[in-house]
């Protein structure tokens, strides 16, 4: 009985009503191996679990990761050796696994509630950073530079896909932490993608009311309370840049 409880949970957790169809589960234990009948070596889910049902949770865990299954299990030859316990990856999965079933079991305990499960963090990522993370990094090591080539590659390879948050505030919110000059620079790449962003325009003209550019700095301000003039914190900054004070307002 505990088994069958822990494995409900997982089941569930595992969101199988979104799986692939039954056809593309095949060709992926072709294009990997084998897919045993019998198993070995399994430390998480119950000794005696149906062949059909960890294949389906198996898929579900490297949909969540966007990975194949030599991700975490060993190949060798024209198969993949199930059973061993080689590939670090897979001493990772059994831990995320752990975390997920005491998660599920513990804290989201509602009937009929939210249960997480691989993608809730990853996202189809093998690495759940979120972009602005990537972006910091890709500044930190590379610089200005390579941080607006990262987001154009990455807008442009995964865009409409759950992996990042392409949305107008991610640019937006990062050009708060950077110099003067870097920040123009990002906000000004996110009106490219979002030319009707009261926000960015907003924080765009007080950017520029802090580097001396006042003329640029009201225009910006202008623009805001043109597209959303109901934005009382466009306003505000408006009247303020006007009677010639650039301290911005508190929200």
């Amino acid at each position: 009985m505990y088994h069958l409880k822990r494995l409900r949970a997982f089941l569930t957790s595992a969101c199988l009503a979104t799986l692939v169809s039954s056809l593309s589960l095949a060709e992926a234990v072709d294009a990997q191996g084998w897919f045993p009948e019998e198993f070995k070596n399994l430390t998480i889910v119950p000794t005696d679990i149906a062949p059909d049902t960890l294949q389906a949770m198996m898929n579900s865990m490297a949909d969540g990761l966007g990975v194949r299954c030599t991700f975490c299990h060993v190949r060798e030859g024209r198969r993949t050796d199930f059973a061993s316990d080689e590939n670090k990856h897979k001493k990772i999965a059994r831990d995320m696994m752990r975390m997920t079933q005491k998660i599920n079991d513990e804290f989201l305990t509602r009937p009929g509630g939210l249960k997480v499960e691989c993608i809730t963090c990853h996202r189809g990522m093998k690495e759940p950073y979120t972009l602005a993370q990537v972006l910091s990094k890709t500044l930190a090591k590379e610089g200005l530079d390579a941080m607006m080539a990262k987001y154009g590659e990455l807008r442009e390879e995964y865009y409409g896909r759950a992996a990042y948050d392409f949305g107008e505030q991610t640019l937006m919110l990062m050009a708060t932490d950077l110099e003067i000059e870097a920040g123009l620079r990002v906000l000004r790449k996110n009106l490219e993608y979002y030319p009707e962003s009261a926000d960015t325009h907003v924080q765009l003209g007080n950017l520029l009311l802090q580097s001396g550019d006042r003329e640029g700095g009201i225009a910006a301000l202008e623009e805001a309370v043109k597209l959303d003039p109901r934005n009382r914190w466009a306003r505000g900054q408006l009247r303020r840049a006007r009677e010639g004070d650039t301290t911005q307002d508190e929200e």
